[in-house]
């Protein structure tokens, strides 16, 4: 069973959250429907504790505050309310990503997770990064989450000192980890716990989630979870019931498809890869990208085809 970790703001739930993708139609704008069936499709898998919306797999650096705002409204109205619904918040601007996290509060998150501007790509002060942690912090009653970026995106991943500072803001309630390197996530899972053990750490490495959950973890949040979400709540249960045999044999199921995913190059198509799968399902109808993202070429299709096969994922016969 799922625990729950709470505080005097909301309840962080355990487990897995999928964080889901954004369906659009041939003009780019939001396929709501095509949203819904999404969330349909996730809940229908036993398992799902919580979604991430409005993250890098919701394309948050190519969507409109409006947009993330009715993306909110909408996952609300599907959803059943003991479904933990966390939000991204992302702008270059902190005065902007205030006014963001405003709205997003008040159309029904549950959690805000505050995602790196991608100016700082090249490095940032950390009193900048604190400053722009703290005055969302300051703006808004729902709990906070950090992202703690992978190993290998430059300058977005924090060091222990901004760490440190970050799990010092009173709201911070969890952190989204995704160093995407085993010894990194270890270490900033105990850097966190020996500071603030209230706070839910998420090892969210798709291709690592075995060994996150072998090292301890409160769950995680994943994109790979909106694909195959039964085998992996399966996983995570297998890990929790310390079925380690299980959790192997559904890890080695899983692993193709999450490196086809997310480590063949380029890494910036695992979005449309994310909606290729998708559509292969025959959950959304388009796995169009706003641009200048690109959509994914026929020979990579076939490969996802058949890695979603292997996971006996059901594939519609016309696809």
């Amino acid at each position: 069973m799922p625990n729950t970790i709470t505080s005097a703001h909301s309840a962080f739930t355990a487990g897995i959250h999928a964080a889901v993708v954004l369906p659009y139609r041939s003009d780019y704008s939001l396929d709501e429907n095509g949203y819904r069936r999404q969330l349909e499709f996730i809940m229908g898998h036993e398992g799902i504790t919580g979604l991430l919306v409005n993250g890098h797999a919701g394309e948050n650096s190519l969507t409109s505050d409006e947009e993330k705002e009715r993306v909110v409204r909408l996952t609300r109205e599907v959803v059943p309310s003991r479904i933990m619904i966390t939000s991204g918040v992302y702008s270059e601007s902190s005065e902007n990503a205030v006014r963001q996290a405003v709205r997003l509060e008040k159309a029904g998150s549950d959690a805000l997770l505050v995602f790196q501007p991608n100016s700082w790509a090249l490095g940032a002060e950390p009193s900048s990064i604190l400053t722009h942690h703290r005055m969302i912090h300051d703006a808004v009653t729902t709990p906070l989450m950090f992202y703690q970026a992978p190993v290998n995106s430059g300058k977005f991943a924090y060091s222990f000192e901004v760490i440190r500072e970050l799990v010092g803001l009173e709201r911070v309630r969890g952190v989204k980890d995704g160093s995407w390197e085993i010894a990194m996530t270890e270490l900033v899972r105990d850097e966190i716990k020996a500071r603030r053990p209230d706070i839910t750490v998420y090892g969210s490495g798709d291709e690592h989630l075995l060994v996150n959950y072998l090292i301890g973890t409160e769950g995680s949040q994943v994109s790979l979870a909106a694909v195959i979400p039964g085998l992996i709540c399966d996983l995570w249960a297998s890990a929790q019931a310390q079925d380690w045999s299980r959790a192997k044999a559904l890890h080695q199921q899983i692993q193709p498809l999450a490196t086809l995913i997310y480590r063949n190059a380029p890494a910036s198509r695992a979005v449309a890869r994310l909606k290729a799968c998708l559509t292969i399902l025959g959950v959304i109808e388009s796995d169009s990208v706003r641009p200048p993202l690109a959509t994914v070429p026929k020979e990579e299709l076939a490969l996802l085809e058949r890695a979603l096969q292997a996971c006996k994922a059901p594939v519609p016969a016309h696809a």
